[in-house]
């Protein structure tokens, strides 16, 4: 192809390479473009639940995926048997655990585990820090969540210790009912903040933002953009300086 005094004569490598990497950097910024909506999507609807009225937990309520980050109250007693500290928690720069305690729903046997917030990991981490519990009925509100595993915790084991309390990196229903005989709800509830002294709770439903998926969709389309700006140079030919005038 002939433009100007340019001639384009692409070479085999080169476009071989160009026909590799360009469909899959196209794919990925539209992929990072449709996550991005998705979490538009996600976002919109936890607005919607977590303004909506709040629920009361029972032991019949059907648990549904539209229950997820609705505000939901529900009235117990604290079991504190059974803490459970999640480790390696970051909160403003400093490590600590999130500490979570069955709270046993008044007039039933059934429990429902409540994530009561954050605290600070003291000197040594062979002492666990020390929480106040009320020991009479409570009315505990919060959020409700599902019990998963945490993504970033994908590998390893769960417990890094024997006895309770238990020091784990996520929460495993099933092993909790198990070792505990205690008939606890699917859900967990993350306590709303309040003035109870020794915890933060500052609770985050979306690790990544929109814009963030937006910004790397942008880099993809970037590479993209710049891998035929590459290709277009090493492959254009100036027809004059071949010939020598």
């Amino acid at each position: 192809m002939q433009l100007g005094h340019y001639q384009f004569r692409p070479g085999k490598v080169p476009t071989l390479v160009m026909l590799a990497l360009l469909p899959v950097f196209i794919g990925l910024g539209v992929w990072q473009m449709q996550r991005a909506e998705e979490k538009r999507l996600i976002l919109t609807k936890q607005l919607e639940r977590q303004q909506s009225a709040p629920i009361q937990l029972t032991a019949a309520l059907p648990y549904a995926e539209e229950l997820r980050y609705r505000p939901a109250r529900v009235r117990g007693t604290f079991d504190t048997r059974y803490p459970i500290y999640i480790d390696n928690k970051i909160h403003q720069g400093r490590v600590g655990y999130q500490v979570v305690m069955p709270l046993r729903i008044e007039d039933t046997q059934t429990y429902v585990l409540v994530n009561r917030g954050w605290v600070p990991q003291g000197p040594s981490r062979a002492v666990l820090p020390s929480v106040t519990t009320p020991t009479l009925p409570v009315l505990v509100q919060g959020h409700i969540d599902f019990i998963h595993r945490d993504v970033v915790a994908m590998n390893g084991g769960n417990r890094s210790n024997a006895g309770w309390p238990a020091v784990q990196r996520w929460i495993d229903a099933a092993e909790f009912q198990q070792e505990t005989k205690l008939g606890i709800l699917p859900i967990i509830l993350l306590q709303a903040a309040d003035n109870e002294p020794g915890f933060s709770r500052e609770w985050h439903f979306v690790n990544s933002t929109p814009e963030k998926s937006t910004s790397y969709a942008v880099q993809w389309f970037s590479f993209a953009g710049l891998l035929l700006i590459i290709y277009i140079g090493v492959n254009l030919k100036n027809v004059k300086q071949r010939l020598g005038e």
